[in-house]
C-alpha cells in the first residue's frame, strides 16, 4: 500500500456575536496549538447583513500533520466517525468531519449535531488513487501513532 495524510484543514465561522479568540481557542482544542500565522481568513455576509468571518488552518507540512493527526485519530469523536466510512469520505479522498462548536468550546469534542460546526478535512493521498487504501491509512487503530502514514 502506498499513501499518506497530505494534508488536514480546519475552519470555523466567527459570527458577528462571538469572540474571535474563542473561536480560536475552540480551533486548538481540537487540533492543539497554532501560531496565529497560521491562521487565514475572509469575510462574508449573514442573511441578515451580519459580518461573519471564516476561519481556515491548513496543516501541509508532514511534522504538523502527523501531530494534528494523531491528536484527532486517538479522539472518541474520530472513532465514533469512523462508522461507517466510505459516507464521509469524497471522491477526491478527503474525509470530512464536522465537529459541535460548543462542545469544543468545552474541550470535549463531539460529532456535529446541530448548530455550529467547527469543520476537519482530512486529504489522504494513495498512488493509484483508492478509497480501499484510504480508508486503511484512516482507521483509527489503538497504540498506533501515525507516524507510518504520514511521510
Amino acid at each position: 500500500m502506498a499513501g499518506r495524510i497530505g494534508s488536514i484543514s480546519v475552519s470555523a465561522f466567527v459570527n458577528a456575536t462571538e469572540d474571535r479568540n474563542k473561536v480560536i481557542e475552540c480551533v486548538t482544542n481540537v487540533i492543539g496549538e497554532i501560531d496565529e500565522k497560521m491562521i487565514s481568513s475572509a469575510m462574508a455576509e449573514g442573511s441578515f447583513g451580519n459580518p461573519i468571518e471564516i476561519l481556515n488552518v491548513e496543516l501541509t507540512r508532514n511534522k504538523e500533520v502527523q501531530r494534528c493527526f494523531c491528536r484527532i485519530s486517538s479522539s472518541d469523536y474520530y472513532a465514533a466517525s469512523f462508522v461507517p466510512p466510505y459516507e464521509r469520505l469524497d471522491d477526491h479522498l478527503v474525509y470530512h468531519i464536522r465537529l459541535g462548536k460548543d462542545s469544543c468550546y468545552s474541550g470535549a469534542p463531539t460529532l456535529w449535531k446541530k448548530g455550529e460546526s467547527i469543520v476537519i478535512r482530512i486529504r489522504v493521498h494513495t498512488y493509484p488513487s483508492s478509497r480501499g487504501e484510504a480508508v486503511e491509512l484512516l482507521r483509527p487503530a489503538s497504540g498506533e501513532t501515525g507516524k507510518d502514514i504520514i511521510h
